[in-house]
């Protein structure tokens, strides 16, 4: 199903495949907002958290600059592959199941991300590997939590507050990007411990805290959530796909400016990219010696060097949003 007539059609079987299981009352309308406006805010929290600390972190594993830049790209092309496939599945699983799936995804990632380090100090190379395969699976997770979420306000939302909840949902997403880092400054100044063989420092704790928050994004959606009915086969969606007699469909001309739309983002988001991958490598050719003084700082048991790191990205943030 195309996004234009996902948001659309109005045909008696869209509305009979896709209409909430029970009406919503004003309550239960609160509690589906917020616990999407909350979702996407700790999804792209999990973007942000670690960017100050990422590079160091790969660092101290002996990761190259070029190994840094496809880390942090994986997230990008997570985020991509994520939002297609988990939100062409959701047409079959259903959004809360759908959403429920991708916090799961975020959580194996989350995890994933903080254990590299113990596979970096049994002595194995493959440390990187498993940040790099970890910032993939939060990204796939996150890109289909908000892909599925702007569904949703096309299935649940009267049509006249859809544009206001979509721009909402974006401020919460930004609001996300930018106090992030804060938050990895806050929780590299709690104190260091193990438990067992698990080392929790200040990188790996930024990691624990993301798979905390994906784990509320899954108790919300399974416990707060509504179910929406389900098409449940191929024939189904393909049927609703074919547009009904009098069904409203997009002109030619606002085709046009929906395309227009994806490439401007593209290519803005692309610079974006770009300023995200190369900065942290510049600085550290330029400013060598006092990154190798951060890294020693950030091992200590009170580690404080990120804390200007994170204004550094936080204050980008906010450019960038401005």
């Amino acid at each position: 199903m195309s996004a234009g007539e996902g948001t659309f059609m109005k045909s008696d079987l869209h509305e009979s495949l896709l209409r909430p299981a029970a009406p919503a009352t004003p309550g239960s309308c609160v509690a589906w907002k917020l616990i999407l406006f909350v979702n996407v805010f700790f999804a792209c929290i999990s973007f942000s958290i670690v960017m100050p600390s990422l590079f160091l972190y790969l660092d101290g594993m002996g990761a190259s600059a070029e190994l840094y830049a496809s880390v942090v790209a994986a997230y990008s092309v997570g985020e991509a592959l994520g939002s297609m496939a988990l939100g062409a599945l959701s047409n079959y699983l259903g959004a809360k199941r759908t959403m429920q799936l991708c916090a799961l995804i975020s959580l194996s990632g989350s995890v994933s991300y903080a254990l590299a380090d113990a596979v970096h100090r049994i002595g194995s190379d493959l440390g990187p590997t498993v940040v790099l395969l970890a910032r993939l699976l939060q990204g796939v997770g996150s890109g289909g939590q908000q892909a599925v979420e702007q569904s949703c306000f096309a299935i649940l939302a009267p049509p006249e507050e859809r544009t206001s909840l979509t721009s909402q949902l974006s401020t919460f997403a930004c609001l996300g990007f930018i106090f992030g880092p804060a938050l990895g400054a806050a929780v590299t100044q709690t104190p260091d411990f193990a438990v067992g063989a698990l080392l929790f420092n200040s990188f790996t704790k930024q990691g624990w805290v993301v798979a905390v928050l994906n784990t509320s994004m899954f108790l919300s959606t399974s416990f707060g959530f509504p179910e929406l009915s389900t098409p449940g086969s191929t024939s189904t969606v393909a049927a609703e796909d074919s547009p009904a007699p009098g069904a409203d469909t997009l002109s030619s001309s606002a085709t046009m400016a929906v395309w227009a739309c994806i490439v401007i983002f593209f290519v803005h988001f692309n610079g974006f990219a770009i300023q995200e991958t190369i900065t942290t490598p510049l600085v550290k050719v330029h400013r060598a010696a006092q990154l190798r003084t951060a890294s020693r700082r950030l091992r200590s048991p009170h580690p404080s060097s990120l804390v200007p790191l994170a204004i550094s990205f936080t204050r980008t943030g906010l450019v960038w949003v401005g």
